[in-house]
């Protein structure tokens, strides 16, 4: 995980300065205010005189410590990434931008190609769908009237699917890192999930993220993050690493092939064999309550009943866990 360090010059005469910490959000320790369950997934662009622009935009991450949003559109018959983000100005104050950026750079350069603009109030609280947009025409920009209108989309409203609940990561050669993954909300657009361990005889948070290095290339991490922290920092000490697809929906890879040791010294303390990653399917939790009610009430059996009948009763659960299917616990599932 990496960082880096420009101050460079806006295209219209003004002048940004991009440091670690405004950086994506692979390189980025500062916090946003925030929370990844609260503001919208998606932002649409209508109306704007430049056709290209217009469109959903989908959530990519933390820029300037608030949500930035990008779409794949086509700009005189090449495919690009028009990005919606904000950026702060060296006398600090900040605009949001729509715009297109080289793929070697990071946004909030005069390397953008700008189209569109508008004036930050500089509350890391603010959404771009609140503010005055202005068709950006100076020297170097290529905006059109008239200027967008900018909404927000949230999940809710688009009835979208909701990631699974649990991870299950197995056969890692650092023991600790196995277990049970739960939900925690998303990062870089996509979910993430963490379970608590035990790590040099303290008690830590291990979490299974995706995150964009200063490349722009994606990768997925087994780490530990420092405690108040984002994922995605130098401070975070990685385990293992799989490459990433870059897909709206993506899930961590499921298969030890795609997960690679990190053992660069000084972040990097993973051991050989990497890890396998799946998710925990809803039939798989009901397989593993039958398994415990077959116990729980073995346990309790009184001895009232004979012999026989516990037999009997017992067999109707090993029955169903050794001779169902996946399809025959989604129908009880819906019956559930």
């Amino acid at each position: 995980m990496e960082t880096n360090n420009n101050n460079i010059d806006d295209s219209d005469g003004d002048t940004l300065s991009v440091s670690s910490t405004d950086s994506t959000v692979s390189s980025s320790s500062s916090k946003s205010s925030h929370n990844d369950e609260q503001f919208p997934r998606q932002m649409i662009v209508s109306n704007a005189g430049t056709n290209a622009v217009n469109g959903v935009y989908n959530y990519n991450g933390i820029f300037d410590n608030v949500p930035s949003y990008s779409k794949n559109g086509v700009w005189q018959n090449i495919q690009e990434t028009f990005l919606l983000f904000r950026c702060r100005l060296t006398d600090n104050s900040k605009r949001w931008y729509v715009s297109i950026f080289p793929k070697n750079t990071g946004p909030g350069t005069n390397k953008d190609v700008d189209f569109y603009k508008a004036i930050s109030t500089n509350d890391d609280r603010e959404l771009p769908c609140t503010r005055n947009w202005t068709t950006a025409i100076s020297t170097g920009m290529l905006g059109i009237n008239p200027p967008p209108r900018v909404t927000a989309l949230r999940r809710n409203i688009l009835n979208m699917n909701a990631p699974p609940r649990q991870m299950i990561v197995s056969n890692a050669g650092i023991n600790v890192v196995n277990g049970i993954y739960n939900y925690n909300g998303s990062f870089d657009g996509v979910a993430k999930y963490s379970k608590i361990g035990i790590w040099n005889d303290v008690r830590e948070t291990f979490s299974l993220f995706r995150c964009r290095l200063t490349d722009h290339t994606k990768r997925w991490y087994v780490s530990i993050v420092p405690d108040k922290m984002l994922p995605g920092t130098n401070k975070d000490l990685d385990f293992y690493m799989a490459n990433a697809t870059n897909d709206l929906e993506e899930l961590p890879p499921d298969s030890s092939t795609n997960w690679m040791t990190e053992m660069r010294y000084p972040m990097g303390c993973g051991i050989d064999p990497p890890p396998t990653v799946r998710v925990v399917l809803q039939w798989d939790v009901l397989k593993e309550h039958i398994m415990i009610r077959r116990l729980v009430e073995q346990e309790r059996a009184t001895k009232r009943l004979r012999k026989s009948k516990e037999e009997i009763h017992h067999s109707y659960y090993r029955n169903f866990i050794q001779h169902s299917n996946d399809d025959v616990f989604r129908h009880v599932l819906q019956f559930l």
